[in-house]
């Protein structure tokens, strides 16, 4: 699959053994076009939601996808600029998709679990897989971005699993969904999932500021409509979980 022009070209999961990301030069020019409407949208978000912070992120400004191996463009912007985009609805105008890392974490008996976001984060009450923005953190000395690394500081951010805690299976599952491009790390653990939803739980109840209000266990395919889920990881768990 290849894709540069058409910000929403379909759906699809791809298994890719490689993925190259390069940070290129220039700056947004949708956020520099609209930059008026986005600060007075951001003084009205913060407002309703002084937690927020405007740090730096990435969006992804082209791909392709294709024999196995995934290479992505990245512009920086701020968090602000990505949230105005957002709740305009992902216009295409905007010529970027939403990319992160994500961790597609396994319990020893086949499950899937998942995370279900806190009061005052951006995705409140939704299920989601651990994981998110790129930020400056995961780009390296020679603009080099090592999405494994990222997907693991998220989960123990999250959820409180190390990586002692799981193994790191090779690869990355890419799910391309409407604007949202997840790059998947898939991990396991050898624990079932009752236990493990409650270790994560006990880690969780230690932190001073939990990102995450619950676990969730999935076995089976969720329904298509299901309004609990990240749009994204309904797409990627229709295609990996059997269905009910």
């Amino acid at each position: 699959m290849a894709d540069r022009g058409e910000i929403r070209a379909g759906e699809g999961v791809f298994r890719v053994s490689l993925c190259a990301l390069s940070v290129v030069p220039g700056s947004w020019r949708f956020a520099n076009e609209n930059r008026a409407a986005i600060d007075a949208h951001w003084d009205a978000c913060r407002a309703a939601n002084p937690a927020y912070f405007n740090g730096a992120i990435y969006v992804l400004s082209g791909f392709r996808l294709a024999e196995g191996r995934f290479q992505g463009e990245l512009l920086r912007t701020d968090f602000k600029s990505f949230l105005y985009w957002r709740d305009l609805g992902w216009p295409l105008a905007a010529g970027v998709r939403d990319c992160f890392g994500a961790a597609l974490i396994r319990s020893g008996d086949g499950a899937v679990l998942l995370g279900r976001q806190a009061k005052g984060h951006l995705n409140a009450g939704q299920a989601y897989l651990p994981g998110g923005f790129i930020d400056d953190r995961d780009v390296g000395a020679d603009g080099s971005i090592d999405m494994t690394a990222s997907a693991l500081r998220e989960v123990e951010e999250e959820t409180g699993l190390a990586v002692c805690d799981l193994e790191v299976l090779p690869g990355l599952i890419v799910t391309v969904a409407g604007p949202s491009v997840a790059l998947v790390v898939e991990m396991s653990s050898a624990l079932a999932a009752t236990d493990l939803r409650a270790e994560m739980l006990a880690r969780i109840a230690r932190q001073p500021d939990p990102e995450l209000a619950d676990v969730v266990i999935l076995r089976h395919a969720p329904a298509i409509d299901d309004p609990g889920l990240a749009p994204y990881a309904r797409v990627l768990l229709r295609a990996i979980l059997p269905v009910d």
